[in-house]
């Protein structure tokens, strides 16, 4: 094609995105549960953009509860069903560390999402 950016090299390291790309790659390494395995929706906002969440498990009895926020803001995860007992606490990772989280009483986790991936 023609035009200023011919020359340039688009494929850039330094970015947010490719950052958060590669700690994304990195946690699928470390966990054979995000790499194979049966994937099931579990939950997802019908209006548009908002949360989406699903399960991966496999047959060494692993499971991960993914769940993203698609939104350009700020979400509540409510209600993400999960195998934990009452008032468990659970380590979630995310690309910005370790966060811990309580289940309430029905075994379900409810936390705000940040919409930017970093």
């Amino acid at each position: 094609y023609k035009g200023s950016m011919q020359n340039e090299d688009s494929f850039k390291q330094n970015t947010d995105m490719y950052n958060y790309i590669s700690k994304l790659n990195s946690m699928r390494k470390s966990y054979p549960v995000l790499r194979n395995g049966n994937q099931a929706i579990t939950a997802w906002d019908e209006n548009g953009a908002g949360i989406l969440s699903y399960t991966r498990s496999n047959n060494k009895g692993e499971k991960a509860i993914v769940v993203f926020n698609t939104s350009t803001s700020i979400k509540i995860a409510e209600s993400i069903s999960t195998t934990l007992t009452n008032n468990e606490f659970v380590n979630i990772l995310s690309v910005s560390g370790t966060e811990y989280y309580m289940s309430d009483s029905s075994g379900n986790l409810s936390f705000f999402m940040n919409n930017q991936f970093h």
